[in-house]
């Protein structure tokens, strides 16, 4: 069964074409490792999920016969300045539905909000302030999918995840978000 690590904000209902598909959340970074580390034959990951990856990309390399990134980035801060994040952390508690709104408009992703809690999810905006991934290594097997019009994770950002770990990178004409039939498309 192909695994697909989600994003901030990502549910499974957002991807409808992935019913044979174990979604996870990104959440939990230990709980991530663990299912990359039980391995399988396709891995692939979005913006957040895609990032968990990355940091752990000669893990998943070794453990899955496939990888595929969907807007990956090493650092979260080097494309939304820290103090946006911090204001998106302060309106989460304040109006939850309106922040999660913006910020899937801006994905150009369905409006199709999280049943994830608020302090679960400051929690994931927290981590991507500190989080890096220092990827090292070969990984020409790897594909890294980029949005052309990508207003979260500018593609420049997305190239370089991608040369930093020498992977094979594809440009698209879409946002942030890829629905689940680009997804599966890669799959293939």
């Amino acid at each position: 069964m192909p695994v697909l690590i989600n994003g901030f904000a990502g549910s499974r209902e957002l991807f409808p074409e992935l019913k044979e598909w174990e979604i996870i959340e990104p959440y939990d970074e230990k709980a991530v490792l663990k299912r990359i580390e039980a391995g399988g034959d396709l891995l692939a990951g979005w913006s957040t999920g895609a990032h968990i990856i990355l940091k752990y990309i000669d893990k998943a390399v070794q453990k899955f016969d496939r990888v595929i990134l969907f807007a990956p980035f090493a650092s979260f801060c080097e494309h939304t300045p820290e103090r946006v994040v911090k204001l998106m952390i302060r309106g989460l508690r304040k109006d939850r539905d309106k922040v999660l709104a913006d910020f899937l408009d801006k994905c150009s992703a369905p409006r199709i909000l999280p049943d994830t809690y608020t302090e679960t999810l400051a929690g994931s905006l927290e981590y991507l302030i500190r989080s890096r991934a220092e990827s090292v290594g070969r990984y020409p097997s790897v594909k890294v999918v980029s949005g052309r019009g990508d207003k979260v994770v500018p593609i420049s950002g997305v190239r370089e995840a991608a040369e930093s770990i020498g992977a094979e990178f594809i440009e698209m004409d879409c946002g942030h978000f890829f629905g689940g039939s680009v997804i599966e498309g890669y799959a293939r």
